[in-house]
């Protein structure tokens, strides 16, 4: 409704354009559904039109974040656009009662990046920024943010690859029930993490860094010690690979032949497709 990009739209368009003169402005309009909400159809669509408007005017490209959150690159050599007293500007004009519109610049300067590079640093910024995160903390300019992104990465893949080779998770166990008679069918196996980043994230973090082989392979370890260490011998288990591991020869290899040397757990285990959600 406010005829801006999407966010990857927007991302792909800013990084390929960058300059050196140019700035990445963020703005948040806290509650803008809700003020939406209050007005009839017709204002509310003018309203978000208008803050469009705003965004695209004078800027190499811009785009919608979230619900709330807006961003645009523009050449701010001489002086910042200043989206959020315009914006202000916007909601007092449709009669809303204006809200603490915030507003983060980072700079281009100094940027000697790829496209691609550009391209992870914006993508950790937008998503941190959309979060409702603190981002200029680590610099006010995209390379400094790209170093500490790379830097906290880093660290984050050491403790996560100790974390995987000491299969340093755990399983919550999701009784799966015939719904004929009620009984268990088996038990779904879904990883948990008990770090600070949590279960979920952490998954994320796995396969956007293409540890999920690796991931998949301290599961199918992990599960089967489990299903070993289970006395009744008539419970069943499942588990999730990701579609990437059957698909890579070779750690669908390495996958097999860990199986091939359990075959005697065969009719105990059952193996699904995973997605990030299903972990």
């Amino acid at each position: 409704k406010t005829n801006l990009p999407t966010k990857e739209s927007f991302l792909a368009e800013a990084a390929k354009v960058a300059k050196e003169t140019d700035s990445l402005t963020l703005v948040e309009v806290p509650g803008l559904n809700e003020i939406c909400a209050q007005l009839p159809a017709d204002r509310a669509q003018a309203l978000l039109q208008n803050i469009g408007a705003v965004l695209q005017n004078g800027v190499k490209a811009a785009g919608r974040l979230s619900d709330t959150s807006f961003g645009a690159l523009a050449d701010t050599s001489k002086g910042p656009l200043n989206f959020a007293s315009r914006i202000r500007e916007v909601l007092a004009g449709s009669g809303v009662k204006a809200a603490p519109v915030e507003e983060a610049i980072l700079t281009m300067r100094g940027t000697s990046l790829s496209a691609d590079q550009k391209m992870l640093a914006m993508r950790y910024v937008v998503d941190r920024f959309a979060a409702g995160e603190q981002i200029l903390s680590c610099g006010d300019n995209l390379e400094a943010t790209f170093n500490a992104m790379m830097d906290e990465t880093l660290a984050r893949l050491k403790t996560l690859n100790e974390e995987l080779a000491q299969g340093a998770f755990t399983f919550a166990f999701q009784p799966i029930v015939e719904l004929k008679t009620g009984d268990v069918s088996h038990y779904e196996s879904l990883a948990r993490f008990n770090n600070s980043d949590g279960t979920q994230e952490t998954v994320k973090f796995v396969e956007a860094l293409g540890l999920a082989d690796a991931f998949d392979l301290a599961v199918t370890m992990k599960i089967i010690a489990t299903v070993e260490a289970e006395p009744r011998k008539d419970v069943r288990y499942a588990f999730n690979i990701s579609g990437h591991t059957i698909s890579t020869p070779n750690s669908f290899g390495l996958l097999a032949g860990i199986l091939a040397r359990k075959r005697n757990l065969a009719p105990r285990l059952q193996i699904g497709r995973a997605s990030c959600r299903e972990r």
